[in-house]
């Protein structure tokens, strides 16, 4: 309780020299896989993650939108050996911010475009992941009132970097560059103070 006294004080701070929104963010993603190697395989995967945001407003044109937290849901289905479906549930510390710059405002819509770097560390017994992605999206509001607007966004330009730190003193890194071929589109519901 502690924790979200200071954090509403500082929103309250911050308000004073910029306009500041609070919501959250609801990410899809959706995706299928088909091989046909030793045996037909096909895997279809559908996710949704919740993440609290902070839309801070510091001139006509700008945003800084920091993130921390998220809550996903995943199910996917093989049919490798009959139907089989899954359910996976995970919360956990994703954190970065985005820069956007407002290219176009006029009521009821709103467009900003700009990069949004992401950074999602996790643990487990054995190893230590570290996912840092950067990626630009496209963000168009709707603007129900001054003081709510629902945020619909999409990214189709994604790098990034995943490190894996094992026990054992190896190491593991990977980067991914390209253009998405699946679009995971955000939903945002904000309150502008």
């Amino acid at each position: 309780m502690k924790k979200i006294t200071v954090a509403l004080v500082l929103l309250y701070c911050l308000n004073s020299f910029a306009e500041v929104s609070l919501g959250i963010n609801l990410q899809t993603s959706f995706s299928t896989t088909h091989t046909e190697l030793f045996q037909e395989r096909t895997t279809s995967a559908f996710g949704f993650s919740l993440i609290p945001s902070v839309i801070i407003v510091p001139s006509d044109r700008l945003e800084i939108v920091p993130f921390i937290g998220y809550f996903s849901s995943i199910m996917w289905e093989n049919n490798e050996n009959g139907d089989q479906t899954a359910k996976n549930s995970e919360s956990g510390v994703d954190m970065g911010a985005g820069l956007f710059f407002r290219l176009f405002e006029a009521d009821p819509i709103r467009f900003s475009f700009g990069p949004e770097l992401g950074f999602l560390p996790s643990w487990s017994d054995n190893f230590r992941n570290y996912d840092i992605g950067i990626s630009a999206p496209v963000n168009i509001d709707l603007l129900f009132s001054d003081s709510f607007f629902v945020r619909m966004s999409a990214s189709i330009v994604d790098f990034g970097l995943h490190i894996t730190d094992y026990d054992n003193d190896a190491k593991e890194t990977r980067f991914r560059t390209g253009i998405q071929t699946q679009v995971t589109p955000s939903l945002g519901f904000f309150f502008t103070f």
